[in-house]
């Protein structure tokens, strides 16, 4: 296809655009659903609210591509390169995304729901009220990247790279991170208060086997050494100042029972005093 038939709001659903160099285009809301983009040059186009949906976005270059509440629900963007692109309010969900490339990318309340990330490069990368719910991120790399009130939940973040990331205020309800690497990763919230406690902890390197001191645990854990020290007593575990010795098995006692409380909705500073 002559690429002066294709221009912005254009139909060329299905069409075969393979390894077509289209970059720097304006292609703002055309619909390109279901077809063949595989190793094209999208670099610098304005694909805001395009409809890629179905499209195949195998090894495809979208370095610094604008795709702002584009669709592309089920696409296959595997390989891409996705460099500093723009998916705010973009719809991936069910998307393919396995091994592509979106360090420094804005995905700003875009819909990764049940997409499949494997081994993506996401550094530095914002997803700032995103949805990833039940997404795939296994051994994905994102050092850096922003979460902040991010959903996460059911998300697979097994050996994923999650090193000063910042998740505040994100749903982690159910996630999974086992073997992830998350030194000086931030959270708002204890981690004894989720289901995923036990991974999430060992994946940030806070749960030893040899005995820690309280207040080593109230640091890494954001708990207080009141909450600690009381929750300890409550499951006969003697512990008498901030400098007192816990055992992996009684800290993992006091991690549980935290979570249970917190899941009951119990977590209140009278089940806390001395």
């Amino acid at each position: 296809m002559d690429s002066r038939e294709i221009c912005a709001f254009a139909n060329l659903k299905g069409q075969n655009l393979k390894e077509h160099a289209l970059d720097g285009l304006d292609l703002e809301g055309i619909n390109l659903s279901h077809a063949n983009l595989s190793s094209a040059n999208l670099s610098n186009c304005n694909l805001a609210g395009a409809n890629l949906s179905g499209a195949i976005l195998r090894g495809t270059d979208l370095t610094a591509a604008n795709l702002e509440d584009a669709a592309l629900i089920k696409a296959d963007l595997r390989n891409a390169k996705c460099l500093r692109a723009s998916f705010l309010c973009a719809d991936l969900q069910e998307s393919k995304m396995d091994s592509s490339i979106l360090n420094e990318s804005d995905l700003r309340f875009a819909n990764f729901s049940n997409a499949k990330m494997r081994h993506c490069l996401l550094i530095s990368s914002k997803f700032f009220g995103t949805n990833l719910k039940d997404a795939d991120l296994n051994r994905a790399n994102l050092t850096d990247a922003v979460l902040v009130n991010a959903d996460l939940t059911n998300v697979n973040f097994f050996g994923a790279i999650l090193d000063r990331a910042n998740l505040r205020g994100a749903k982690i309800e159910g996630a999974i991170f086992e073997n992830a690497s998350m030194k000086n990763t931030q959270f708002d919230e204890p981690l004894s208060r989720h289901r995923s406690t036990a991974n999430l902890a060992e994946a940030m390197g806070v749960i030893g086997t040899t005995g820690r001191k309280v207040y080593e645990i109230c640091k890494d854990l954001n708990l207080t050494e009141n909450e600690v020290i009381t929750l300890g007593k409550k499951l006969g575990i003697d512990i008498k100042h901030r400098n007192s010795i816990v055992s992996k098995s009684d800290e993992d006692q006091i991690f549980a029972h935290a979570e249970v409380l917190w899941l009951k909705n119990e977590w209140k500073p009278e089940n806390f005093s001395k």
